[in-house]
């Protein structure tokens, strides 16, 4: 599985490709709380399902958890929050639900995007499936003034923040 960065160094945009060990390095690196849950979740969500950062900004609670509080094994990204407008098959397996059990084990917890609800294991559907570190979803900015298209800043910098957390532990461990 491979999770891209694309840096800009000055003019110039590189891409990084993670392999299995940077990727087990970011989880282990970012698992720390108070929000380590929602970190290694986020890691598989861009990994495991395959998320762009635009897509896990607008993803719901409802798209992949069950109104019974189950997770979906299978379940459809929505055309609207896609990246290309496109809806797709995504997989939720068993090795990979204990993150993102942890992840909502967590937010009931601490009380964060929860409803009155007994539905969804108390989680309010409508919510953002993965928010920030104020309990908010990650939001979107305009890329241009009155241009109608957006990006997906907040969470952009979440994943820098996280994968700057994996580098500086690989440089100290290389030196």
């Amino acid at each position: 599985m491979l999770l891209c960065d694309k840096r800009t160094d000055k003019s110039m945009a590189t891409e990084r490709l993670f392999t299995e060990s940077d990727i087990q390095q970011l989880l282990d690196n970012n698992a720390a709380p108070p929000f380590g849950r929602r970190n290694v979740a986020l890691v598989m969500g861009a990994v495991y399902w395959g998320l762009t950062s635009y897509e896990m900004s607008l993803l719901s609670v409802k798209d992949v958890l069950a109104e019974d509080g189950e997770f979906l094994r299978i379940w459809v990204l929505p055309g609207h929050v896609a990246f290309n407008g496109i809806s797709r098959e995504c997989h939720t397996e068993d090795h990979v639900l204990p993150f993102f059990e942890g992840y909502v084990g967590w937010r009931v917890a601490k009380g964060v995007g929860i409803s009155n609800l007994s539905a969804y294991r108390g989680v309010s559907p409508e919510s953002k499936f993965f928010l920030n570190d104020r309990g908010e979803p990650y939001k979107l900015s305009p890329r241009k003034a009155g241009s109608g298209e957006y990006q997906p800043r907040s969470m952009n910098e979440q994943l820098k923040r996280m994968i700057r957390s994996e580098e500086h532990t690989s440089e100290l461990q290389s030196h």
